[in-house]
């Protein structure tokens, strides 16, 4: 299996890898704290607790030792000479009292009492000059013992600081950024480049005058740099839950991203993996970890490079001919590929963290989302459509016997996080379980595109495995979702799930169910290629839904590289509907032009090089019901045609699409000022591809009013 850990997000902001900032060291003159970051997190990598002291951290107090030793050095000989000084003198003064007292009695004579009187006040002068020494020596020795008591404080201090460097540079997955809080006020930033751990410690800048707070342009909880709006309650006995980070401190969960080899997913991942790593670089928690891309590729298939993005593990798809027995259903493969991974001694030496977060491809991630899961007690999204139902009773007791159908909770396997073995004593039910329903007709009939989900939900039940359930985990928002509740979105929300595209007509009025919109949000537009470089936004009036998806979209391929060009539609230009039945949708002033154009006939020529190809001509016919096009001589193909409302383009553009064909015949045409004549070119993105492919320019269609 290729795909090492490695985590490159490609410099995506000031401090992701890639920005040679991240690579800097403390710079020079740094306090103690920052050389204490820097040398702890060396001393970590080089072997485990208990070695040499922390280069750095014990920098401060190692040389409040060395004075103190120093001085201590200095002091003790002083303090000894004084005391046997005294003891010496002592020993004089009392012979020489014996002697004087001798004297007296033999003949009551001075001669001797002199030099005993002598001897003595040499004794009291040498004695107090001893004792003055001593005390002077010891008053130094005990500042010297406070210096090395502050200096131990100071390195206990940095110590700490360090501790909390190296614990982001444990979240720091390869090539990740962590960043985390000191004590001062600071931050430690951490990543990892070619094997070599760094770490950068900055210090809070200490402000002479407050300054007023500026209230943030836009609900971002990167710019905030903390926990907001997560409506969550400090989980009870975890060690540091607290409002700000509910889940607790430095308890990280592994993001595993379930996917396939397809073009596809593969551009969602990019857009998702953008977004969690700008969401990771604010999570002030360290509960957002390491990530992998769980690909399930057909045999002999390999997906293309994005495994030098994004940390990627690669298992086996179902193979076609068993998926053809459940019916071309391949969500099984994620219950398949997450079973393959627990299986893997590869896979989970890549999960280092205890806890996992299973997350989609469609998935946007709004805020650093707090790990509120326990070992005995993940947390789930509440799915509205999965209510207990006595209509599945026997489903249920089908794939659980004797279990109580009231006890399958409303969720599925995405989002979820959970603890890593909790998850790998079922993971295999979960796989079996779910391919045994998808074998069940009835299971098939009722659960439908959500079997899968199911699946899990009862596998957790059978197993006694019961989720807290998180309201707000996921939002599902498109046009259609009341603006009652979208205010400040995606306030509240902790993930955005593309799920649904977001439709409108030209005048932001929202499009029925299952239409599709002049303008269009929809990942289901670009399968075999990418979304456009730009895509153009929504029309003023617009819900906050569709406002903030396509910032977020945009946001993420502006900002990742060798985002490929592609030749599908962006945004706008989506809704191809007959003109006729167009009318309620259309301004009065179109509807005026659509009469007068229906009826009309008109000539067209291929404006190419007319030295390499003969250009190719036909006719153009728009009538009530339906349009026909001539290509040469051939026979004339029937189509639709009608009104193509786009930025810079709202009366003039028009289209013709031929039904039925797949390589030509999406025609988007603008009429000029005076309605006789237009150009145009064809837009359908298989011939569009084709001629880029070859290095042609795609041909201008001319047109003339047959009068």
């Amino acid at each position: 299996m290729s795909g090492g850990p490695d985590a490159r997000g490609g410099g995506r902001w000031p401090g992701a890898e890639g920005d040679p900032r991240a690579a800097e060291g403390p710079p020079r003159g740094s306090p103690p704290s920052a050389a204490a970051a820097a040398g702890a997190a060396r001393a970590m990598r080089a072997g485990p607790r208990g070695g040499a002291l922390l280069p750095g951290a014990a920098g401060g107090a190692g040389g409040g030792a060395r004075a103190a030793g120093g001085l201590l050095r200095r002091a003790w000989p002083v303090v000894l000479c004084a005391f046997l000084g005294a003891f010496v003198v002592a020993r004089q003064l009392a012979a020489a009292r014996l002697t004087g007292a001798g004297g007296r009695g033999a003949g009551g004579g001075g001669s001797v009492g002199a030099p005993a009187r002598l001897h003595s006040s040499l004794a009291e002068a040498g004695a107090e000059a001893a004792r003055k020494e001593a005390a002077a020596a010891l008053k130094e020795a005990e500042a010297a013992r406070r210096e090395a008591a502050a200096a131990k404080a100071e390195a206990k201090a940095a110590l700490m600081e360090a501790k909390k460097a190296v614990a982001a540079a444990s979240r720091a997955q390869e090539g990740g950024v962590g960043k985390e809080e000191t004590e001062g006020g600071g931050t430690a930033a951490v990543s990892k480049k070619e094997g070599k751990m760094e770490v950068r410690v900055k210090e809070p800048v200490k402000e002479t005058t407050p300054k007023e707070p500026k209230p943030s342009a836009a609900p971002s909880s990167a710019k905030r740099g903390a926990h907001w709006e997560h409506g969550e309650t400090p989980l009870e006995d975890v060690e540091g839950a607290d409002a700000e980070c509910p889940g607790g401190r430095n308890r990280p969960y592994h993001l595993v991203i379930t996917a396939q080899g397809t073009t596809y997913q593969q551009w969602q991942t990019r857009l998702m993996y953008y977004h969690y790593l700008k969401q990771k670089e604010a999570d002030v928690c360290g509960n957002m970890g390491g990530v992998t891309r769980l690909v399930a590729l057909d045999e002999g298939k390999r997906a293309e490079d994005l495994e030098d993005e994004v940390p990627s593990f690669f298992v086996d798809a179902i193979p076609k001919q068993v998926l053809e027995r459940y019916k071309g259903y391949g969500v099984v493969n994620r219950p398949h590929s997450l079973k393959q991974l627990f299986n893997s001694p590869e896979g989970l030496e890549r999960i280092t963290e205890d806890y996992i977060f299973i997350a989609e491809t469609d998935h946007i991630f709004t805020l650093p989302i707090p790990n509120m899961a326990t070992p005995t007690r993940p947390r789930a999204f509440h799915f509205g459509y999965m209510a207990p139902n006595p209509d599945f009773k026997d489903i249920i007791e089908r794939a659980w016997p004797g279990g109580d159908y009231t006890k399958v909770q409303p969720m599925g396997p995405s989002p979820v996080i959970i603890h890593k073995d909790q998850f790998a004593s079922f993971v295999s039910d979960f796989n079996d379980t779910s391919v045994a329903l998808k074998l069940d007709p009835e299971a098939d009939q009722k659960f439908g595109w959500v079997l899968e989900m199911w699946g899990y939900a009862i596998t957790c039940a059978k197993n006694g495995i019961v989720h807290s359930i998180d309201e707000k985990f996921c939002t599902e928002a498109a046009h259609n979702t009341p603006d009652s509740t979208l205010v400040n979105f995606p306030l509240g929300s902790k993930i955005m799930h593309f799920t649904y595209g977001i439709e409108y007509f030209h005048d932001a009025t929202p499009c029925p169910p299952w239409n599709i919109g002049h303008w269009s949000l929809d990942k289901r537009h670009y399968g075999e290629y990418y979304p456009p470089k730009v895509l153009e936004p929504p029309p003023e009036g617009a819900n906050r839904a569709a406002v903030w998806l396509h910032e977020a979209w945009q946001e993420a391929i502006t900002n990742t590289p060798s985002w490929p060009d592609s030749p599908e539609l962006g945004t706008w230009g989506w809704r191809r509907e007959h003109v006729k039945e167009e009318f309620a949708h259309m301004p009065a002033a179109m509807v005026e032009r659509a009469k007068a154009l229906t009826g009309s006939r008109w000539s067209w020529i291929e404006a190419g090089d007319p030295s390499t190809s003969l250009p190719v001509s036909g006719e153009l016919v728009l009538e009530e019901e339906r349009g026909l096009l001539t290509r040469g001589k051939g026979q004339p193909l029937s189509g639709k045609w009608g009104w193509l409302p786009s930025p810079g383009c709202m009366e003039a553009c028009w289209f013709f699409d031929v039904q039925n064909t797949w390589d030509f015949g999406r025609y988007t045409i603008r009429f000029s000022g005076d309605g006789k004549s237009f150009k145009g070119r064809d837009t359908r993105v298989f011939a569009v591809d084709q001629l880029r492919k070859e290095g042609l320019e795609v041909p201008e269609i001319q047109g003339t009013l047959i009068e």
